[in-house]
């Protein structure tokens, strides 16, 4: 009887320790459930969605004295088939630093953040500040809520357009808005294909004025057709090319900027790289112990969170340990009467020998 309680009490030891293990396994399939959280806080993964230096369909610059409206339309990349400029216009992107260049030089300046913040209200504020007091303009701001488990509750990523001469400030004093984990500026010198552009306009011109000479003295009317037919393809180009200088003297003027706002309850802590096998070893098991406290913390959440699911499958695993325990005695019980019986039966048969 003791061998058998001792049976009893190890299932249901095993069964506790299966169920413990079953909820630990939903917690890592469903528990991570990229919709259930706010944003990934990695900043690579913030610096692969919103760095992009596409320029097309960009709010246009407004300009001095006016309201920030229209669109960026030209990318430095672009190109333009059958105006005829030169293919060996040279574009280029580097990382500028200080962006110390020669002032008729043509520079496109963007740069980016990942910023960590306690206090996230405050730190949208600060931005909004800086882009007002520089004369900036918001392109786009997109705040995601919160999420139960998840370390970074709300996110924020902004991006923005300064005029130029703001730009090292600005991103200089990033700092103030929060803990600055990553950040990277760059610069396109759009020079070489600007001055190809304005050549071009010039030489165009001067067809427009030749053409417009011989128009002049033209009699019969199919050289007037024809002549005013190429006066139009040359106007339009020039139009087209213009409009094409116009969106790079913006792009020039105005700097974008993308910030990536991640609300924390611990900001990450900028330290040296650990270089003795001693200071690995520590911050490894500093770092092990750091993520299982947060996984057990995660954990409890999902418990709370999923309490109501969790409590219908413990009742409805209770249910069915009961029934087949039940049946099982029974079957045991049906066996044992069985048993007896045949045991009479022999009994009765040995009697009714023995008095015969």
């Amino acid at each position: 009887m003791k061998r058998q309680s001792t049976k009893f009490k190890w299932k249901g030891f095993l069964a506790a320790l299966s169920i413990l293990v079953a909820l630990f396994i939903l917690f890592a399939v469903f528990g991570n459930n990229p919709d259930d959280y706010a944003y990934d806080t990695s900043p690579g993964a913030a610096r692969v969605n919103s760095t992009s230096k596409n320029y097309m369909q960009k709010p246009e610059a407004p300009a001095a004295g006016a309201a920030p409206t229209g669109e960026y339309s030209v990318s430095p990349a672009d190109s333009y088939e059958g105006i005829g400029y030169s293919q060996d216009a040279a574009e280029f992107s580097e990382e500028m630093g200080d962006f110390t260049a020669p002032l008729d030089r043509k520079i496109i300046k963007e740069g980016s953040a990942y910023i960590e913040t306690k206090d996230f209200d405050q730190s949208i504020a600060v931005i909004d500040q800086m882009i007002a007091q520089s004369g900036g303009f918001t392109e786009s701001k997109n705040i995601r809520g919160n999420s139960y488990s998840a370390d970074s509750l709300r996110f924020a990523a902004i991006v923005f357009r300064i005029p130029s001469e703001h730009f090292e400030s600005i991103m200089e004093n990033m700092g103030t808005v929060g803990v600055v984990t990553s950040s990277s500026t760059s610069g396109t010198d759009i020079t070489d294909q600007y001055i190809d552009y304005e050549t071009r306009v010039r030489n165009l011109k001067a067809q427009e004025n030749t053409l417009l000479d011989i128009l002049s003295k033209a009699e019969k009317l199919e050289d007037v057709i024809t002549l005013e037919a190429r006066l139009s393809e040359i106007r339009y180009e020039i139009e087209t090319i213009e409009n094409r200088l116009k969106n790079y003297d913006r792009l020039v003027q105005y700097s974008r900027i993308s910030v990536d706002i991640a609300e924390v309850v611990e900001t990450t802590q900028i330290t040296p790289v650990a270089r003795t096998l001693g200071q690995r070893v520590s911050t490894a098991f500093q770092a092990a112990i750091d993520s299982f406290v947060d996984y057990l913390k995660n954990f409890v959440i999902w418990l709370v969170y999923n309490w109501i699911l969790l409590s219908v499958i413990i009742v409805v695993t209770i249910a069915v340990v009961i029934v087949l325990k039940s049946r099982k005695k029974r079957k045991k019980d049906k066996t044992q009467v069985a048993i007896e019986l045949d045991g009479q039966d022999k009994d009765g048969l040995q009697d009714s020998g023995n008095e015969q």
